[in-house]
């Protein structure tokens, strides 16, 4: 009985530590993508290019993580900064069962004036 209760709190913090690694993973590239777009001076003249490319780039960091990942960027009404939305799921069964976990936020980074 013991063994059993010890491997379940086991199993229980592993999906917990692999839920808070990727959920910091996919925060650390929001906001990286968000500032890669908002300080490149192409940005004023030809923003579909520049957002394009700073979400490829945030794919390519996510590796086989960026499939559950949605990463889009929204148009600010004031036209002065970058809004990246991101939504995640969970990385683990355990997280995606609890509703705990993955990432649901906007990052929104000033633009650099040119």
């Amino acid at each position: 009985m013991g063994v059993t209760v010890f491997l379940a709190f086991l199993l229980l913090a592993t999906h917990v530590i692999i839920n808070l690694w990727v959920a910091s993973l996919v925060d650390h590239v929001a906001w990286d993508t968000a500032r890669r777009a908002a300080s490149d001076p192409a940005y004023a003249t030809a923003p579909g290019r520049v957002r394009a490319d700073s979400l490829s780039w945030a794919r390519e960091r996510l590796g086989k993580h960026s499939s559950k990942v949605d990463l889009r960027f929204v148009d600010d009404p004031g036209d002065r900064s970058v809004v990246l939305r991101v939504r995640s799921r969970p990385a683990t069964v355990v997280g995606a069962a609890s509703g705990v976990g993955g990432v649901s936020e906007d990052v929104v980074v000033r633009r650099e004036s040119t």
